[in-house]
């Protein structure tokens, strides 16, 4: 009978209806057992159908077929079995009264069909109308249920056989049409929104922006499709497993990140935040961070619940690759390009400890995975755990060596072992790890793993370039280091010559600016700043003024300048760096600026005297104070330090009647500021700004202000013409840079679309479209070249997606709380100290003693917080995992400070007594060392004073006890009254022995790492050697002293970072 006889026969039966009503009742029974696939009940109820509504036996034997299909194994007899059914649907179908029955029945058929693998015939058999209507309530479900898998099936067939264009038209309506209601329907819709997401996804390989919206659309549906049911207590019984479309969906969500693409109002993709608000930009960005969590923890769900341990043997490889991914994800998000506020509750530093868990999650599902203790190691440094990051990386050297003893003795590569390429470039990180933020003992250690790094570069012939380059860079930079802090004098320039070799190994593997960088130091340390010089210009190009990360190169490179005396050139490059720096959030990058800052004032006092240096101060401080905000304390025991610029009236008036009464008569007449100079009376601003009554402005005007009062007082402008005004005065070097307080700022616009590709981007499958039909796009002239940038004739507009973020995009690193706060406290203090100097040095003693004062209190903080935190005195004096000194070290050098201000006001047992405290301390601290030789050794000559030798009324300079019960710094020593009868100067045991201590402790210094290379202390040794009648060590320290001197800079080497990060 042909179908068309068929379908009018059954019309004609379309208002018959079981005779009994036990047969409605078992039909309903049966459609909703089908619908809830409740498959071991449809054979009973199919039976008991048949037997009270016989006319419905295609309905019956179309509800068996379902449950064999859904139910049945796939085997050889499941197989077998279907294609038995196929003659018993064809027969049904034929002989049906009912049209649901036959709609049903042919969507069974065609199933079967697609079961069997035969996509034309699943084609041929599908219904083409949507489903018949019904008076059986009871069969409205399965009906539905039914166009559902007709969907399906069509939609999958027609790929399967090549026809894309019409299986695309049904593909794009698919979101729109899902539903949720009976669980057949559920699983139904679900495959086909699986196959819909994955096939977009594949469209989007190589991503371009209509692509990425059309699947991102689609997967949307899915995750809303997702959350309305409740699949987690569901067995997936689809033909593609839904792990495997939340892995895609995390990859598209990944794309899109990595391509710097910005969600619009409306949820699609865009590539410009033009017409964005400031809370439009950040909803967008909260918004494509929320999903791209959620989604993150779905799929990491089912990947963990989903996979078993792996043997010894064997890899879980998709672990792996989820790791890499959510770490490649985790370094853009905890970059640059990316704010706090824009992150969720917790920033940057909760996105890095989720990545933890994952990476630490994702440990339990592997066996030794070398890739998660990279990946380990790498987070933990990131966010400043790095004694864990160091444990890490020790567990991978460990796998790492034994996997290479068992390569080596049964000559088969294990799997899952990382080749030698990326265990260098491993091994490379961890060295250079050890020597940025650790301390002296983790450099010993790192110079412990030159044999390891050695070892691997043997165990093959050809490397990448940039593994070689690697590795050089960090035995180069470990030497470097080691050569700073070894006690082992004679093995300090051999040190320093090894490591330059090797740097310059790495440069001409790869020629990196980190590997530049490092090599210039090196020369520059040992006084080859030509040599350095070169080296910088290589690789130096202007637009890296705008790069934070490239600050260090820049700060070496105006130091290198200097030393070559070439100051106008230097003064050029701050101005350029200062007024053009971009947007900074990490620490290092803000203490950098602070650092040349600072060789920008040397630099004005060098060239206009330090009286000229001062009117900067304000601005310095102003600095600090809008990249580092204020220090807050830890805890309830700790004050927060002081970094107003503008304390109270009152203070001052307490500083200036302590100060009168320690001062000798005649500094007390002279008084520490110049004549004329005033006081005026200062209101606390919002810390951005300075409040001046006006009535008093015009006498700032006029007489010397006092500078450490009026942080935000502008220079008066005097030579207004000359080079400084240009450019030190900018506000541009101040005001640009970004609040560190505030990590909401979003970036702006034109940041952006820096990122992002020029030419906006069109709808269109293509990455190309022909610019419009003008006229000068068609008219070019015979035997004429092609326009720059315009081969194609007429020229095509570039739609093609922004350059995605670089590969190995490094995360900014996030100290812990305690880290962060020691580091910032650290470099306030340096500022400070700083400070103090420049002001004593324009015979401004009262600011120096106020700026002294400010830097006390931050130190005497910071120190209850570490006691609070540990007793252990250890902490106290070493310094710890990070960039922060130590608290000894920063009492040592507030202790100096304070020696030389009194050694300024003529007070030399306060002056002793500080630098005895600054030793105590520090004993190894170098200005403390060089001031108090001085004095020892003017003791020996006599010259130190008109006394008499000194009494037990006042201690010896050189008096053990000076170490154990020195007076603070800002207690008083009155000096002995002079002695009218001066007597001639006598060398006494006392004197021989301040001599000698002289003699101990510079040789001492200058065999150390902090002092080889101090001019001042070689100059003060030869001073002593030649007062202990040694001439021939006195000319050989001299030598010395020349050597230093002719390629000496504004700062020691020190206030430069060891590498470039």
């Amino acid at each position: 009978m042909s179908r068309t006889r068929h379908e009018a026969a059954a019309m004609s039966a379309l208002q018959r209806l079981p005779t009994s009503e036990k047969g409605k009742r078992y039909l309903s029974q049966l459609s909703q057992a089908l619908c809830d696939a409740r498959w071991n009940e449809v054979s009973e109820l199919a039976r008991k159908t048949e037997k009270h509504a016989p006319e419905r036996k295609c309905f019956t034997i179309a509800a068996r077929t379902e449950s064999l299909v859904n139910s049945a194994p796939a085997n050889a007899a499941a197989s077998a079995a279907l294609k038995d059914s196929i003659s018993q649907l064809q027969h049904a179908i034929n002989e049906a009264e009912y049209p649901e029955d036959v709609y049903c029945a042919r969507i069974c058929l065609a199933e079967v069909h697609w079961s069997l693998g035969d996509a034309s015939a699943t084609l041929e058999e599908l219904p083409p109308d949507s489903p018949p209507e019904t008076n059986v309530s009871g069969l409205m479900n399965w009906l539905e249920a039914c166009e559902a898998k007709r969907r399906y099936l069509r939609v999958a067939a027609l790929e399967t056989l090549g026809q894309a264009g019409e299986a695309q038209e049904l593909y794009q309506v698919v979101p729109q049409t899902v539903d949720t209601g009976s669980m057949s329907l559920r699983l139904t819709n679900e495959r086909l929104l699986a196959r819909t997401c994955l096939h977009q996804y594949a469209l989007a390989q190589p991503p371009t922006l209509p692509a990425l919206n059309a699947a991102l659309i689609s997967f949307r549906a899915w995750a809303s499709f997702w959350q309305q049911t409740t699949p987690a207590a569901e067995p997936s019984r689809t033909d593609i497993p839904r792990r495997k479309v939340w892995k895609a969906y995390y990859h598209l969500l990944s794309v899109v990140l990595q391509h710097r693409l910005l969600y619009s109002p409306s949820g699609t993709l865009t590539t410009s935040a033009q017409g964005f608000s400031d809370e439009q930009f950040l909803d967008a960005r909260i918004r494509q961070r929320s999903e791209l969590k959620s989604v993150e923890t779905v799929y990491e769900s089912l990947l963990l619940s989903e996979t078993r341990f792996p043997k010894a043997e064997q890899r879980n490889l998709e672990a792996e690759e989820w790791t890499e991914l959510a770490v490649a994800n985790w370094s853009i998000l905890c970059g640059p390009h990316w704010t706090d506020a824009e992150l969720g509750e917790g920033g940057k530093e909760a996105v890095g400890r989720g990545v933890l868990d994952i990476l630490y999650r994702a440990t339990t599902k592997t066996f030794h995975s070398t890739a998660i203790l990279r990946r380990l190691s790498a987070v933990h440094a990131a966010l400043g755990d790095f004694e864990l990051a160091s444990h890490a990386f020790d567990s991978y050297a460990g796998i790492i060596n034994r996997g290479m003893a068992r390569t080596e003795k049964t000559g088969k590569i294990e799997e899952g072992l990382d080749d030698n390429d990326t265990a260098i470039q491993m091994a490379a990180a961890a060295m250079c790890l050890l020597c940025e933020y650790g301390n002296r003992e983790q450099v010993e250690k790192a110079m412990g793993l030159m044999p390891t790094m050695e070892s691997w570069l043997d165990q093959a012939t050809e490397y990448l370039r940039t593994t070689i380059a690697a590795a050089y860079r960090a035995m180069g930079t470990t030497q470097a280091c080691w050569a700073r802090l070894t006690y082992n004098a004679d093995s300090r320039l051999q040190l320093f010559q090894q490591a330059a070799n090797n740097l310059k190994l790495a440069s001409q593997s790869d020629s990196s600016v980190a590997s530049a960088y490092s090599l210039a130091r090196v020369l520059a340390e040992t006084r080859d700043s030509a040599a350095a010089i070169d080296v910088i210009e290589q690789c130096i190009q202007p637009e890296m003024s705008r790069d934070p990360s490239m600050l260090p190169l820049w700060h070496l490179f105006i130091l290198c300048l200097v030393a070559e005396e070439e100051h106008e050139a230097a003064v050029k490059t701050c101005n350029l760096v200062l007024d053009e720096v971009g947007r900074i959030e990490d620490d290092l990058q803000k203490e950098a600026v602070i650092q040349i800052k600072m060789s920008q004032l040397l630099l004005i006092e060098l060239m206009e005297g330090p009286e000229a240096s001062v009117d900067y101060c304000p601005e310095l401080m102003a600095l600090y104070l809008r990249l580092f905000g204020k220090p807050q304390p830890l805890g309830p025991q700790s004050r927060a330090a002081s970094v107003n610029a503008t304390p109270p009236s009152r203070a001052g008036s307490r500083l200036r009647s302590l100060t009168d009464n320690i001062r000798p008569r005649s500094v007390r007449s002279a008084g520490g500021r110049r004549p004329g100079s005033a006081h005026p009376k200062t209101r606390d601003s919002d810390g951005s700004g300075e409040t001046v009554p006006g009535s008093q402005a015009a006498d700032i005007e006029r007489h010397h202000h006092h500078h450490l009062h009026l942080p935000f007082h502008q220079s008066r402008g005097r030579n207004r013409d000359s080079w400084r005004h240009r450019g030190l005065s900018s506000k541009r070097s101040v005001e640009n840079l970004n609040d560190g307080t505030n990590g909401a700022n979003k970036p702006s616009t034109s940041d952006i679309q820096a990122g992002a590709v020029q030419s906006s981007l069109a709808e269109g499958p293509s990455p190309q479209q022909p610019l419009k039909n003008y006229e000068h796009n068609h008219v070019s002239p015979e035997g004429l070249p092609a326009p720059t940038g315009h081969i194609d004739q007429p020229p095509e507009q570039d739609i093609r997606l922004p350059a995605p973020y670089p590969s190995k995009t490094k995360p900014m690193t996030k100290y812990n709380r305690f880290q962060e706060h020691s580091h910032h406290s650290s470099v306030l203090i340096e500022t400070w100290l700083f400070t103090a100097r420049l002001y004593l040095r324009a015979g401004l003693i009262e600011d120096a003693r106020g700026a002294t004062a400010e830097a006390t209190s931050v130190v005497t903080s910071l120190e209850n917080e570490v006691i609070s935190l540990s007793a252990n005195a250890q902490h106290l004096f070493s310094k710890t995992w990070g960039s922060g000194s130590s608290i000894d070290a920063l009492w040592a050098s507030i202790y100096t400070v304070n020696g030389e201000i009194a050694q300024t006001e003529e007070n030399m047992p306060q002056a002793v007594s500080c630098y005895e405290r600054a030793l105590f301390h520090s004993p190894d601290y170098p200005d403390a060392i060089i001031k108090i030789s001085e004095i020892l050794l003017d003791s020996y000559e006599g010259t130190a004073s008109e006394t008499t030798p000194p009494t037990d009324s006042v201690p010896p300079a050189w008096d053990v006890q000076n170490l154990r019960a020195g007076s603070a710094a800002g207690s008083t020593v009155d000096p002995p009254p002079p002695n009218p009868a001066k007597s001639e100067p006598f060398v006494s045991l006392s004197q021989v022995a301040a001599r000698d201590r002289a003699c101990m402790l510079l040789s001492m210094l200058t065999k150390l790492g902090c002092g080889w290379d101090s001019s001042d202390a070689w100059y003060t040794l030869a001073r002593a050697y030649e007062l202990s009648g040694r001439p021939e060590k006195a000319t050989q320290a001299l030598w010395w002293t020349v050597r230093l001197e002719e390629c000496k800079t504004l700062r020691g080497w020190s206030c430069l970072p060891g590498r470039l990060g």
